[in-house]
């Protein structure tokens, strides 16, 4: 028995334990497949970093399990992106790539909606915004920040940044009306509706007023017979100055009521699409229209003014300019004036003319401007 204990064969056993032992304790080799697994990611995150988009587009083509890993600093792609400036664009791939990453989070434990808003990525924070958005994911946007617990919108109203914030939540960023220069420089200005009606108003007035100026000085030149009595009771303007009320009221009125209408278009469109814009389109319509009952009160006022009610002869003569002859002035109550001479230079015809068309000109292009930004 003793014999069989201390046998050659006893000793080989317990070399071959302590052999299985060391082989359980040390790590095994690394693999050749291995260390290049390891330099592909390592490159990966490089290209992220870099925001090398097509070579990134490329390595997630062939390998899509990357999108989910993490690098040496425990970051998923889509947060080294996000930390290390690799872009909006690329931003953009990795989430379109994979979807989910947008629920990753920063080893800090913050969202990536709570992150670029804190660290100020006013682009990326817009992206990440319109996307949860898109995707109805209201848990993430609910979500309060682990550090502080506020919510995106109270951090975005604290850092006046309100641009993307509009696109979800609108009651507490509706609050704030200054934005700082920065964002502002980084998100289209919106103008404010008192800004865009008073400089329409503007136009349209001095349009108004160059309207009946260029139109019924051209018309004594054009239509006048010398030595015949013109009747221009509808155009007298240069033969006093109630007529230039007259003509004033008169064109004032129907650009109003015409862009009142197409305002009232515009409301209906931004409303049909659910444009947030309608309210501001339907302010400035409500502007136009006061403006337009303001108008026509102040047309019925003006009757009460003096009238040309008939003019004897209009002679032209170039390029000495225009006379007015036998101009007969009718006040109210019956009182008559007559035999008034009016004389005006030809030249301020084509002034007029020529300032008339540059005003309509910038009405319609300011007018052209506000819908395309409305819609």
């Amino acid at each position: 028995m003793t014999e069989l204990l201390d046998s050659p064969s006893s000793e080989t056993d317990e070399e071959e334990e302590t052999r299985e032992l060391v082989i359980d304790i040390e790590p095994p080799p690394r693999s050749s497949e291995l260390i290049n697994e390891e330099e592909r990611k390592r490159v990966f995150f490089e290209k992220i970093k870099a925001g090398d988009i097509a070579s990134v587009r490329k390595i997630i083509k062939k390998y899509p399990s990357y999108c989910t890993t993490k690098d040496e600093f425990e970051r998923y792609p889509i947060v080294t992106a996000l930390i290390d400036d690799g872009g909006e664009d690329m931003m953009r791939l990795l989430i379109r790539s994979c979807p989910e990453s947008l629920h990753f989070k920063t080893p800090s434990g913050e969202t990536l909606l709570h992150w670029s808003l804190r660290q100020e990525k006013w682009n990326c924070f817009s992206l990440l915004c319109k996307t949860h958005h898109r995707r109805k994911d209201r848990h993430i946007l609910d979500m309060p920040a682990r550090q502080t617990g506020e919510t995106y919108r109270e951090i975005a109203v604290q850092r006046r940044f309100l641009k993307p914030c509009d696109k979800v939540g609108r009651s507490t960023t509706r609050t704030i009306s200054n934005v700082s220069e920065e964002n502002s420089a980084r998100t289209p200005n919106e103008p404010t509706v008192w800004s865009a009606a008073l400089t329409m108003m503007v136009l349209i007035a001095g349009g108004s007023f160059a309207a009946p100026l260029s139109y019924h000085g051209l018309y004594p030149v054009l239509a006048a017979d010398q030595g015949k009595i013109v009747n221009l009771s509808m155009h007298d303007l240069f033969t006093y100055p109630s007529a230039i009320m007259d003509g004033f009221l008169f064109f004032t009125t129907i650009t109003v009521a015409f862009i009142s209408a197409m305002l009232g278009i515009l409301v209906a469109v931004c409303m049909i699409f659910r444009r947030r814009e309608w309210g501001t389109a339907l302010a400035v319509f409500t502007f136009f229209v006061i403006t337009s009952m303001l108008v026509s009160f102040c047309s019925t006022l003006n009757k009460l003014f003096p009238r040309v009610v008939r003019i004897d002869g209009v002679h032209v003569e170039f390029p000495g300019g225009v006379r007015i002859d036998g101009v007969h002035v009718e006040f109210p109550g019956g009182v008559r004036i007559d035999g008034v001479h009016v004389e005006f230079p030809a030249g301020s015809v084509l002034v007029f003319y020529s300032v008339y068309v540059i005003i309509l000109a910038s009405t319609l292009a300011l007018i052209a401007q506000r819908i395309r930004g409305a819609l």
